[in-house]
This record gives structure tokens, sequence and C-alpha cells, in this order.
């Protein structure tokens, strides 16, 4: 093959999976540099590639990726989220599946904050934008670029307020049916535990807690202890879980109801290092399973989410030039409840141990050996491993 039919394949190989939507098309010398090519060479190339509309000269002569979509080059779709933001798998390997069968290519942007540059580059670089927000509040003159821009873009969440369209899996009218199923086991003492940031959808949840005890007249401990924004609430969770327990001051309760699946996972693991069984000492349920709760163990109680995809597939269709089909926040169906081992009879005599206010008594409840402790690995270093290995 000629070395210039080589550079055209390499250079429309990249177009189209997006490799250059975030940085500048690399000027002639520095793709000769690169190609190991004379500049007549690759401005040949780069001919071919105007005349099939893949790439277009500016008036000031540097080349640039062709803007619009078009039969040859497909959607490029980003993918934005927080750095090492602890939902990246949940959305990510779904919006792969669905754009790549629509015949477009997506990206994982990271950015730290609303105000990183990062963020509004990549929305003037995209066809289109799903973007999983920080925990912090959006800024309202964000919300009128993201509104303004010629991107279509749909949030991971509800900013239908501040006039954004989103899309969202979980469901918080679904909570009281999860909870309802530990009133059926005898379990009226029922605590909350969070170590996610407060945002909106955490809010609503322990909210669904709250009026589930007012309404059955039941009581339980709010054990809110949330993790900063870039924090990791999954070690956040086995700290607080196994100081509790260490402590005997427990829960206050003979099951915890986990705001989000980090919780649950923390609280299981500092549960079997005291020696403690989940489901027969403290019944544990999770507000949603994140599609791994049947495969724990033991299998965790939770709503299961619906899957994304049948959402996705919507937006994907509307950021090709389609309708957005209904409200500006779009919400999958509720789920129905998983009942999994994690979750038994309440106990008729709690143990001390693990329900704070229990009255001492010198009986211990047979208990396995406490296990060793889990080790320790930084925040930072736990993340990036997961975010390398998806």
């Amino acid at each position: 093959m000629a070395k210039v039919d080589q550079i055209k394949e390499l250079l429309e190989l990249r177009i189209l999976r997006g490799d250059y939507a975030l940085t500048p098309f690399p000027s002639e010398v520095r793709l000769s540099e690169e190609v190991g090519a004379s500049r007549t060479t690759v401005r040949l190339a780069t001919l071919s590639l105007i005349e099939k509309g893949l790439l277009h000269r500016e008036i000031s002569g540097r080349l640039s990726v062709a803007r619009e979509p078009s039969d040859i080059r497909p959607l490029h779709i980003g993918l934005l989220l927080p750095s090492l933001h602890s939902t990246v798998i949940q959305w990510e390997q779904a919006a792969e599946i669905v754009i790549r069968s629509n015949g477009g290519h997506v990206r994982t942007v990271t950015f730290f904050h609303w105000d990183d540059p990062v963020l509004l580059d990549a929305i003037e670089s995209f066809d289109g934008i799903f973007l999983v927000p920080p925990a912090e509040p959006m800024p309202v003159d964000l919300a009128a670029k993201l509104r303004a821009a010629r991107t279509r873009l749909a949030i991971l969440a509800d900013y239908s307020a501040l006039g954004l369209h989103g899309l969202g899996l979980a469901q918080p009218g679904a909570i009281p049916s999860l909870l309802d199923h530990l009133a059926d086991l005898g379990h009226k003492r029922v605590a909350a535990f969070n170590t996610q940031p407060l945002v909106t959808v955490i809010e609503q949840r322990m909210d669904q807690w709250s009026l589930w005890l007012a309404e059955r007249g039941f009581t339980g401990e709010r054990v809110n202890e949330p993790e900063p924004s870039y924090g990791y609430p999954l070690e956040r969770a086995y700290t607080v879980a196994k100081d509790r327990l260490t402590r005997g001051v427990g829960f206050g309760g003979t099951a915890v109801f986990c705001v989000t699946m980090p919780a649950a996972l923390g609280l299981m693991r500092a549960m079997y290092e005291e020696g403690l069984q989940v489901g027969r000492d403290i019944s544990i349920c999770c507000a949603f399973d994140e599609g791994i709760a049947r495969f724990l163990c033991p299998p965790l109680t939770s709503v299961q989410m619906a899957p994304p995809e049948p959402l996705l597939r919507m937006a994907v269709e509307w950021m090709a030039g389609g309708e957005w089909e209904g409200p500006l926040f779009r919400r999958s169906p509720v789920g129905e409840i998983f009942a999994g081992d994690s979750t038994g009879a309440a106990p008729s005599e709690p143990a001390p141990h693990h329900v704070g206010d229990a009255p001492a008594t010198n009986e211990q409840p047979p208990r396995v050996k406490a296990r060793k402790p889990m080790a320790r690995v930084s925040a930072r270093k736990q993340q990036s491993e997961l975010l390398q290995s998806s």
C-alpha cells in the first residue's frame, strides 16, 4: 500500500473514532514528523479526506474535523463524568453498547468541578453529551450555557428545574415497598445508612425512609456520614460501620436500610469482620441493586434497577436529530423487589452488639471468630484502578 494511502487510512480511522474531538487536528508539519513522510505526501492524504467531507480547511489555513455528522462520519457522543465518580461503570457500559449499536462512537471525559474548562470544551466538541453531574449545585450561568449549546445534552440526573434534559434509573417511589418487606419480617426499628454526598436523589431516599417510619409508627436511627464529593463512599461506609460495631453502638435497630450500594457493601464487610451474620444478626437492604445485588454473598435485598438501554437509546436518537419523548426528565419504570438472604426475621431479643439501646447482659450470642480487618488502600488509588479496569 502506498504511503499516502496508509496515512489517509490512519487519519480517517482516528476521525471516525472521535480521536480529535477534544484536540485540534495536527498541522502538516506535526503529521509529517509523526508518520515519517514528507509534507507533500501528508497534504495529498489530507486533501483526499477534505474531498470525502471528513476534514475542513479553515480561513486561517488550518485543518479541522468536519463539525456535522454525515453518512461518512458517525455521531460522536461524549460521556462526561466527575473525576473518579462512583457511578462510572453503571452508565459507561450501557452507553457504549447503545451508541455503538447506532453506528456511533463514545468517548469518556473526566472533569473535576462545574467550572472545569474541560467540561465546556467537551460540550462544544461532540454531537451529543451524556453528563453525570458532581454533587455540587450547578451554577445558574452554566445552566444557561448548556441550554444554549449547539450540542444536545442529557444529564444523568434530574435538572429539569433548570430547563435541561435528563435521564434517571432510580425510582424513589420504590423505597416504601422495599421497607414494607422488612416490616413483613417483623422489623420495627430500621436504621438508614448513607455515606454518599447529599445530592437530590440521596435526600429523596432518606425522605422516603423517614415518611415510611412515621406512617408505620416505627423508629430508626439516621446514620448519615457523607463522604466529600470526590471521596470514596465504600471505604467511608466500612470505616463508619466498623467503628460503630466495634464500640457496641450498632445502628439502633434490627435492620438497616442502606441508601446506596457502597453503604451496603461497607456494612456487610464490617459485619463479616466482627463475626456477625447478615440476615440473622442484622438484616440489610439496599435502595437499588445496581446490577450486582443477586451476586453478593449473601444476596442483597434491594430494588432491581431497570436496564438503562431503552432510555439511552431514546436519548441517542434525539442527539442524532430526533424528538425528545415526554417530559424533560425521563425516569425508568419502577423495579421489582429482589428478596435476598440479607434480610431475615427480626430477632426477638436483639444482641446489644448491634442495637445501641438494648439492655446489657452477661450472656453473649454465639458468634464466629472475628476476621482480619480489610487492608487499607487510598481512595484515589482504588478508584483509579477501577477506572483503568473499566
